[in-house]
């Protein structure tokens, strides 16, 4: 044990990665623990995580080596587990068994179904009477699991995507099949997303994949230009699902300037910018006013309690996403990856956190409801490829990728490569 915590003592690195887990789980989730169990309960929730972490930390070589020992089976285990659940739980939650249920799931199908029938979607309003706040990116991506039969179908395709691309990531598949339990099991409001059917477990997942492919693809020099298109085609379609997610535009400049050159990094951020452009644009121009993804703001309640406190936190945003941009200048080629989305992940907990901040003050206590639309997912996923390979880097990779070209890519602490 001594060992183990002079580890974390002498790696800033690692004690980064322990705090910014820890915080992203917390706040992601703290809106649905208070809202059952009250501050007391996100206390008491924040150390249960933070113990499960540190066992983790502990006992990984041994957790590991079972897991890849016995993959194809634990692999099985997981993906009939999740199918299962959904089969049982989903119906139940859509049709209000366990409360007032979700409607993000409807909300896509309806988009779906009313762009095919030549309609306009943000005119459309769900069974509660919410509007479409997807953007036209989610709403494409959606389009697939929809004419399958619903759009909540795509959770459980996105979630195996997600343990391959991890796999591949950290070069280690043991690591990405324990990730995805831990993360699942430790976060509340991951849970209920995927029950319910919503598309920000899914938003979430594809930005993080379509950012590393793309950003695999613009570092290789013999990349075919097909896959090129096809990386900025999916990433900009990817980014052109929640207003956040724009933010990850001149991060990723920065990241193919350092990695690449300047041509490079302005043909591939342009080609991304460009496709998010053509996709959102027609739409918000068709009818600016009823665009509801930029329309409906959840903190224009705030301004005249607190004024211009939703430009406050959109500005705030801004600032911060420059400065992690800056410091991206300064890090190391070797650990650009893994920094990259843990910049992108702070730079939307720090937004979500003045958010909550505003909120409590106009409400005279802490007040985490803001948290309950569980838009936390959003930097939860970001920020879990920036903090995992530090903390629970396999000791052996069980699955170790080819290099590009004959040529082995830099490796970091994380044992993540920067191409």
């Amino acid at each position: 044990m001594a060992r183990f915590s002079q580890s974390i003592k002498k790696s800033p690195q690692k004690l980064w990665s322990l705090i910014s887990l820890l915080a992203f789980l917390c706040l992601s989730s703290a809106g649905l623990i208070q809202k059952y169990a009250g501050i007391a309960g996100i206390a008491a929730y924040l150390l249960i995580v933070l113990a499960a972490l540190l066992i983790l930390m502990r006992f990984k070589t041994a957790i590991y080596a079972l897991v890849d020992k016995r993959f194809v089976l634990f692999a099985v285990l997981v993906a009939v587990g999740l199918v299962a659940i959904f089969v049982i739980v989903y119906p139940m939650e859509t049709s209000g068994q366990l409360g007032l249920g979700s409607d993000r799931d409807e909300a896509l199908n309806i988009a779906v179904r009313s762009i095919a029938a030549g309609r306009y979607p943000y005119y459309e309003r769900t069974h509660l009477g919410n509007a479409i706040m997807q953007l036209p990116g989610a709403i494409l991506l959606s389009a697939p699991f929809v004419a399958l039969g619903n759009s909540a179908y795509q959770n459980i395709f996105w979630l195996l995507v997600f343990v391959y691309m991890t796999g591949v990531l950290f070069k280690d598949r043991a690591s990405a099949l324990v990730l995805l339990v831990s993360v699942l099991l430790l976060s509340p409001t991951l849970q209920y997303e995927y029950i319910s059917g919503g598309d920000l477990l899914a938003n979430g997942i594809y930005v993080v994949v379509f950012l590393f492919l793309t950003i695999r693809v613009f570092s290789i020099p013999k990349a075919l230009l097909w896959e090129k298109i096809a990386c900025s085609i999916a990433l900009g379609i990817g980014l052109s699902s929640r207003p956040y997610y724009f933010i990850l535009i001149p991060l990723l400049f920065v990241v193919l300037l350092r990695i690449t050159n300047m041509k490079t990094a302005l043909i591939g951020t342009g080609a991304v910018t460009l496709v998010a452009s053509l996709v959102t644009l027609p739409y918000y121009l068709y009818d600016p006013g009823a665009f509801t993804p930029l329309a409906v703001n959840r903190l224009a309640s705030l301004d005249s309690i607190i004024p211009y406190a939703s430009l406050i936190v959109i500005v705030t945003t801004i600032l911060l996403t420059l400065v992690c941009a800056f410091m991206l200048f300064k890090t190391s080629k070797r650990n650009l990856i893994p920094y990259l989305y843990w910049m992108s992940a702070a730079v939307q907990f720090l937004s979500m956190l003045f958010t909550v901040v505003f909120i409590s003050i106009a409400n005279e206590h802490l007040d985490f409801s803001f948290m309950r639309h569980r838009y936390g997912i959003m930097f939860l996923l970001l920020g879990l490829w920036g903090c995992w390979p530090y903390l629970y880097s396999a000791p052996r990779a069980s699955r170790p990728a080819p290099a590009d070209e004959g040529r082995a890519p830099a490796q970091s602490e994380s044992g993540m490569s920067a191409t």
